[in-house]
């Protein structure tokens, strides 16, 4: 199960077909905002449980929910929280389809990011500019906390999360598929400006950038240029910035 907070985040995942088995529990008046965005009708076609409690009891509930499922509690925003199913997700082996199929995907990776509040607002500026597939390696946890789904603001229900046992051997099946690398690095010389028809976006962390065997793949280092005295981003802004200058 995925227990999933923030409101936005909840309105997204009961919108998502692949997502069943919807358990929420909330106060009145948020269940009042909640049906101002899915109407009960639409609760009762995706045979929604939900419960209403005061502020305080949602609270006491939700901190039973985050000890049961493993993760550490704290607040949640607005007195609403979902219980439901996880994604299917398809994984590498529907990129390896869309390749094989011409289709040029977008596709970004995500090299030694490992902190769920980072990859939560990468993932939400993923899905504002649509991109399909976001790669990622996570040895940590096998399933996302609810602070992740609120961070991403729905963006998880519309990007291919992808987690990979090894980043660098993916990209380089991509790469043998006629994939192009471009990894971002401020200690590239060159600035970018344009794509190949299909190519993969690769951001490193701020303080460590790429992995060694992910830069000996890379066809291109490019860097975005400061225009101030700071000379690097976090990683989940540059990424923002990225895709809003090559993609946007």
């Amino acid at each position: 199960m995925d227990l999933i907070v923030g409101l936005h985040s909840i309105v997204e995942a009961l919108e998502n077909p692949k997502r069943a088995r919807f358990e929420i529990t909330t106060s009145p008046e948020t269940l009042r905002v909640l049906k101002q965005k899915i109407s009960q009708s639409k609760l009762d076609q995706l045979g929604a449980q939900v419960n209403v409690y005061k502020p305080e009891l949602v609270q006491e509930h939700a901190q039973r929910e985050y000890e049961e499922l493993g993760f550490k509690y704290s607040r949640v925003p607005s007195a609403i929280f979902l219980k439901c199913d996880e994604i299917k997700r398809e994984g590498i082996i529907k990129l390896y389809q869309d390749l094989d199929n011409n289709k040029n995907p977008k596709v970004i990776a995500i090299d030694k990011v490992t902190d769920v509040h980072n990859l939560g607002a990468i993932v939400r500026s993923a899905a504002f500019f649509g991109i399909e597939y976001l790669m990622y390696s996570r040895k940590d946890a096998y399933k996302f906390p609810p602070s992740f789904y609120r961070i991403a603001s729905g963006g998880a229900e519309h990007v291919e999360l992808i987690n990979l046992a090894s980043l660098p051997k993916t990209l380089n099946k991509l790469k043998s598929m006629g994939v192009n690398l471009v990894g971002f690095s401020e200690h590239a010389d060159t600035e970018f400006s344009s794509l190949k028809e299909q190519s993969c976006l690769i951001f490193g962390a701020e303080d460590e950038g790429l992995s060694n065997a992910v830069e000996r793949l890379l066809d291109q280092r490019v860097s975005l240029k400061p225009a101030g005295s700071i000379k690097s981003l976090n990683v989940s802004v540059a990424v923002a910035v990225g895709l809003q200058k090559f993609l946007g």
